[in-house]
């Protein structure tokens, strides 16, 4: 029988306790955070970044909401096929993981993906530890795919005019070959490890004497959730809906972007396809990094850094596409929380407080 206690986890602790302030790490990501916004907007002129915005076309916009969840959707149902046994309804993973979306937007150390895993596994009576472990397993196809989207569009994207790369003297079939070296390492690594994983842990348990140990239960639930991979070809399943649901994603910004004029042009046009898959792929990198809940600052740098091999794309046109749709992605990722929340039950005391009493997730 495996019980989960949400407040297991010591960073959750110290926040519930009212304590994150004596956490280093939530203060490094601040103070990354306040260096990205200085730094995205130090050259910048306010009245000419709010002029852009009262240019920018609200209906335009307003089109690319339909993108947005429909990220989110193929998100819901591509973790079906993570989940060993999955009885589970599209509405409780779409819950689980708007509830982990908007924990992850207002409160800080990442801790949205606790709150889903806690969420899923007391909605469906599952062990806490292998929901994580597919929560995991996820996290390396987004990976996969946003490498994939990235390296297939860099050839369009000019990055080697940006002179401070020093990438102006190699042959573009060189970044190529090493860009996709990366990928298929990764690629190779991870099928060898979900499929001779356990048998290695098998091997090396009782030669260290490691029987009884913690790390070998969360192994053992990791590759629970890999094996699920080879059956019926699951694994190709999963990455086909991994890059559909991050090209449907890229299609919100890409869509998004012809709101926002720059010059005789606007910045979708500048940018094309392949520049929007680069605009999200330099989004993820940055947002990987410490900060601030809500990715405030992070997110507004890496729009900037996007945009530098673009030139001619006017520089307060990039500031208020940054500041309006990273702020609308905000607000609706918390607003699709707090519905998922009530379709719960739930409330946000409940996630704060859920330590109080053990939740029993599986038998």
């Amino acid at each position: 029988m495996v019980y989960y206690n949400f407040r297991g986890s010591i960073f959750v602790e110290e926040l519930v306790n009212k304590k994150w302030y004596l956490n280093w790490k939530v203060w490094f990501g601040i103070l990354i955070s306040l260096g990205a916004l200085y730094w995205t907007f130090k050259d910048s002129n306010l009245r000419e970044i709010l002029n852009s915005i009262e240019k920018a076309k609200w209906l335009v916009i307003l089109a690319s909401f339909p993108f947005f969840i429909g990220g989110i959707l193929l998100r819901t149902y591509r973790w079906s096929y993570l989940i060993k046994d999955d009885t589970s309804t599209l509405r409780q993973r779409y819950n689980a993981i708007n509830i982990g979306f908007m924990v992850t937007s207002l409160l800080p150390l990442r801790l949205g993906e606790l709150a889903r895993m806690y969420v899923f596994a007391k909605s469906v009576k599952r062990s806490a530890v292998e929901i994580l472990a597919t929560i995991v397993v996820e996290r390396f196809f987004d990976v996969l795919a946003i490498l994939i989207l990235f390296v297939s569009a860099l050839p369009f994207v000019p990055i080697q005019a940006v002179k401070e790369l020093g990438l102006a003297d190699i042959p573009q079939w060189k970044i190529q070959v090493i860009a996709w070296s990366i990928v298929i390492i990764a690629l190779a690594i991870f099928l060898i490890v979900s499929r001779f994983g356990r048998s290695l842990i098998n091997i090396a348990v009782p030669k260290f004497g490691l029987e009884n140990s913690k790390i070998v239960s969360l192994a053992d639930s990791l590759f629970n959730g890999l094996e699920v991979l080879w059956v019926k070809r699951r694994i190709l399943k999963v990455l086909f809906l991994s890059l559909l649901m991050w090209t449907v994603t890229t299609l919100t910004f890409y869509v998004a972007l012809f709101a926002f004029p720059s010059g005789n042009t606007t910045l979708g046009a500048l940018l094309g396809v392949e520049g929007t898959i680069f605009l999200q792929g330099v989004l993820c990198g940055f947002v990987a990094l410490p900060s601030a809940p809500g990715f405030f600052g992070v997110w507004h740098a890496a729009a900037k850094t996007a945009f530098i091999p673009y030139a001619t794309a006017d520089h307060s046109s990039i500031l208020a596409f940054a500041v309006v749709i990273h702020l609308l992605n905000y607000f609706l990722t918390i607003i699709l929380g707090l519905e998922a929340l009530k379709n719960e039950g739930m409330n946000w005391g409940d996630i704060q407080t859920s330590d109080n009493e053990n939740r029993e997730c599986s038998k």
